[in-house]
């Protein structure tokens, strides 16, 4: 690993300070070595800083002499190898998933740390300072690719760790949300300036015996705007780029962080508020370019940067679309830029946040532009977003707005799957992450456009060529007669059974090892009247008062044969019932949904529901797939036949991925 001084040459440099009786390495990495030393008169640390931090050993040296107690005491510097030998503060460490109010009081420590900074700026001429010229100067470089630099081989690009397409997607979203960029940063030459720390989270801080927080490791330090440093404590923090609020943690705690500097007379708070969100903004921008130093010549050093470039990276692009979202040019340059490059994840998020309608209306802006305008925002980016347009970014914002509306009383939670998501992994994926989502909340969930109709009309004519009395059923009603289903012909098709959307859903409600409990045929006869209300299995757990917030243990996928209308009648809902233990008492009322040829119908087991009236002068087939977790079993409904039935040659022709969801099958005579 390319990086600092060697343990040997360092221990014999600390030797010379401290009586040492024995060294343990705590952390190797490609921002230095770190040591802990057995030493007289105490404990202490060793770090050798990589060649191109040498100097923050100096750095660290002035801040200790100005902020005593506040951070780790130094006890020698040799600023020109770049070791640091430094008292042990005796504090324990904060966990990294230490809650809210840890995270405020390391904040208002902080913010009073700075204060003290503020008026001795003077005393830290060694520490570097800021200027957004440098540093956007700085992200150019980094991002790479825009001109040659004689420092090559000692100066990183963000290809190197995470290679050139999505460092090029960094790139052409900060220049295609250029000009809001640059506003909003401006907007830290109102705030104040003191030390801020560079690299701000909870494994730099420790705390003491009397609750002093120290903090330590300064190796980033920097003079600059108040705020620079907040990201890596309290997140990305997009929801900043609408100003501090409280709807969610990180503006909660960053409005505690300029209540306290406020407090301790740095600046009024209303200017704190005002360029905060610029400053974090910033800060990311800091972390960022900070890996310039670490260029990675092994795996091992690759592996330990993209993790955090990842993370500082997604945060970046997340701001840029949010920023962009209300300018016409850029946001439809933004949004073609994350569908190109399949970031499905990101519009979802913009969608949800700033809602659908603004997703929409940017996307839509997109239909109508001249194509030859996307290759405009740098990168030669052109050519893919060509090949995605916008159709990605329209899906996920109808997604999105199809979750809000399913909140609304009397309507059908629903989701639009058309052939192109069903084609598209990344699409399959967001599209399951919503319809989970919708399916827990709510108990239901309409998937429109999900199946063949083809294969549905296939499936009607099968049905139609069986001789009568071939099958036994069991009466569910008033003319309504559920069917054993051997599966055979057209039923024995992944594209019915497996089909990709549904088999996320079940992965994600059920667990991965979930299977096929029944597959059956309901008809309802001309003229049968509506079911009695009700759940297709008793509670698990009845008598248990938390029982009814269990995840589910089985959902059913309804597939009408024929389009579902008031006519002949579809399946009423009572959304929300799967948490109500099957009491039917204090519902509102049910929801219905007509289902076209190709639409299909899930609900959690547990869900309240029934069959409507079938008005029309024909039968309403309805086939039933019940995917249940691997240890439940249906002992109440299936008595007078096998639920799964196959014969032994259709077995055959399941496709050996899917012959686990037929674990529980019952083979027939073919």
């Amino acid at each position: 690993m390319f990086g600092p001084c060697e343990p040997d040459a360092a221990l014999a440099w600390a030797a010379e300070h401290r009586a040492i009786r024995r060294a343990a390495l705590i952390r190797r990495s490609p921002w230095g070595i770190t040591l802990r030393l057995d030493a007289q008169p105490g404990p202490c640390f060793l770090k050798c800083l990589p060649p191109a931090q040498a100097a923050a050993a100096a750095t660290t040296a002035a801040i200790s002499a100005l902020l005593g107690d506040a951070v780790s005491r130094v006890l020698a510097v040799d600023a020109e190898r770049g070791l640091l030998l430094s008292a042990d503060h005796g504090g324990h460490a904060i966990a990294p998933d230490a809650p809210v109010e840890e995270r405020q009081a390391v904040l208002q420590a902080y913010a009073r740390l700075q204060a003290v900074a503020v008026a001795g700026l003077d005393r830290l001429s060694a520490v570097p300072r800021w200027s957004l010229s440098e540093l956007l100067a700085r992200v150019d470089r980094f991002l790479g690719g825009r001109f040659d630099d004689p420092q090559a081989d000692t100066v990183a690009r963000l290809a190197d760790f995470l290679g050139p397409r999505r460092a090029g997607l960094i790139g052409d979203a900060l220049a295609a949300a250029r000009t809001p960029l640059r506003a909003r940063l401006e907007a830290c030459d109102a705030l104040p300036l003191t030390l801020e720390h560079g690299d701000l989270h909870l494994s730099n801080v420790a705390v003491l015996a009397d609750g002093q927080r120290v903090f330590h490791d300064w190796d980033n330090a920097l003079i600059g705007p108040v705020g620079l440093s907040l990201s890596s404590l309290i997140g990305p923090a997009t929801a900043l780029t609408d100003g501090l609020h409280d709807r969610d943690e990180s503006s909660f705690l960053a409005a505690c962080y300029a209540e306290c500097l406020a407090s301790e007379g740095v600046a009024p708070l209303a200017s704190i508020r005002a360029g905060l969100p610029a400053a974090v903004l910033a800060g990311l921008l800091v972390r960022l370019t900070a890996y310039a130093q670490y260029p990675p010549h092994d795996d091992a050093s690759r592996e330990v940067c993209v993790p955090d470039l990842v993370a500082i990276s997604d945060a970046i692009l997340a701001w840029c679309a949010r920023l962009a979202l209300p300018h016409p040019l850029a946001s439809s340059a933004i949004i073609h830029l994350l569908a190109a490059h399949q970031r499905e994840d990101l519009l979802l998020d913009l969608a949800r946040e700033r809602g659908a309608e603004a997703l929409l209306g940017a996307a839509g802006g997109t239909l109508a532009g001249d194509a030859g305008d996307a290759g405009d925002v740098g990168n030669g980016a052109g050519e893919t977003l060509m090949a995605r347009r916008p159709a990605t970014a329209l899906a996920v914002a109808r997604w999105a707005q199809a979750e809000a509306a399913a909140r609304a009383p009397g309507t059908v939670p629903a989701l639009s799957v058309d052939g192109a998501a069903r084609q598209d992994d990344s699409l399959l994926t967001i599209a399951a992450d919503v319809g989970s989502g919708m399916l827990a909340e709510h108990g239901c969930l309409a998937l429109q456009k999900a199946l063949p109709a083809r294969l549905l009309a296939a499936c009607l004519a099968h049905h139609g060529a069986q001789p009568p009395g071939s099958q036994e059923g069991l009466p569910v009603g008033d003319q309504r007669v559920m069917h054993p289903l051997p599966l055979a012909g057209p039923f024995n098709t992944p594209a019915l059974y497996a089909q990709p959307l549904v088999l996320r859903l079940m992965s994600s409600l059920l667990g991965p090892d979930f299977l096929i409990g029944s597959i059956t045929l309901v008809v309802s006869r001309p003229g049968a009247s509506a079911q009695h209300l009700h759940a297709d299995h008793p509670p698990l757990y009845p008598h248990a008062a938390g029982g009814a917030w269990l995840p589910p243990h089985a959902v059913t996928l309804l597939v009408p044969l024929v389009a579902t209308d008031d006519e002949v009648g579809g399946t009423e809902l009572f959304k929300g019932s799967h948490r109500g233990g099957g009491d039917p008492h204090g519902l509102q009322g049910g929801q219905t949904h007509p289902l076209p040829l190709g639409s299909g119908l899930l609900f959690d087991y547990r869900l309240l529901h029934r069959g409507l009236a079938n008005r029309s002068g024909r039968d309403r087939p309805v086939l039933s797939i019940v995917y249940q977790r691997s240890w439940f079993r249906d002992a109440v409904n299936f008595s007078r036949f096998p639920p799964l039935q196959m014969g032994f040659e259709e077995l055959k022709r399941v496709p050996a991925p899917l012959s686990g969801l037929f674990r529980l099958v019952h083979l027939t005579h073919d």
